[in-house]
């Protein structure tokens, strides 16, 4: 009895301990027989394990959201990768693709939060000392969606353009269709400053010179007739 026991005993031990070392050092492996989830909170130290377990999905996507609206101050958009983003909000990358689809979508989704913080750091005039970053980020990543996005820049309400549009009505006393028309230049403008300085000059640019500039042409623009369908005229006299 004992000589088929013996055996028995060996090979249960045997297949225990291969458990044993399956669970702890091979998780593809082990992946085969757990969710992916639960194999992502194993790998991690039990304090984040508890944080990382009790985040709900819409706690999480606001973590990569906010991760990705912060890393863009310092970073263009196409230098961003999903494994920065996810270690930045102390989540596993796999959230990105699982909870947004991928990066661009993710992207995507935070550009209307990155233009109501731009729209909220505008002045006008604007400030001597540059163009605010929060500008810049908004600006880089309006062309990056533009490029890489199906549906190019998302369109969502441009609260920015309210914002500017008034004040050069306020400050200028401009007719609303030309306030709309001098945002629009503005923007282009901004958008090469921020996105390609390299095609406007191979020399850093003036930015303050370009800012002074705008000032004295809304001033102009906004001062030398009584007719606000001609507001924008006087800013081209004297040209040929």
């Amino acid at each position: 009895m004992l000589r088929v026991l013996i055996p028995v005993l060996e090979l249960l031990t045997s297949t225990l301990l291969s458990s044993y070392a399956l669970v702890n050092h091979s998780y593809d492996h082990y992946s085969l027989f757990i969710p992916y989830n639960a194999l992502m909170e194993s790998s991690q130290p039990d304090g984040d394990r508890k944080q990382r377990t009790n985040r709900t999905r819409s706690e999480s996507m606001e973590l990569l959201m906010e991760a990705t609206c912060v890393l863009l101050l310092d970073h263009r958009p196409e230098e961003l990768t999903i494994r920065m983003i996810a270690d930045s909000a102390g989540l596993h990358h796999r959230y990105i693709p699982d909870y947004f689809g991928g990066k661009v979508e993710l992207l995507s989704a935070i550009y209307e939060r990155v233009a109501d913080e731009a729209a909220e750091t505008i002045t006008i005039p604007p400030p001597a000392d540059g163009i605010h970053q929060n500008t810049i980020r908004m600006a880089r990543l309006a062309v990056w969606l533009s490029a890489n996005h199906p549906a190019g820049v998302p369109a969502t309400e441009r609260t920015i353009e309210k914002r500017v549009t008034s004040r050069f009505i306020e400050n200028f006393g401009l007719s609303e269709e030309t306030a709309r028309l001098l945002f629009e230049r503005l923007v282009a403008l901004v958008v090469m400053f921020a996105a390609f300085p390299d095609v406007i000059s191979p020399n850093p640019i003036d930015i303050q010179g370009h800012i002074a500039l705008e000032v004295q042409l809304l001033a102009a623009s906004g001062s030398s007739t009584d007719d606000p369908n001609l507001a924008v005229a006087p800013m081209y006299e004297g040209l040929p």
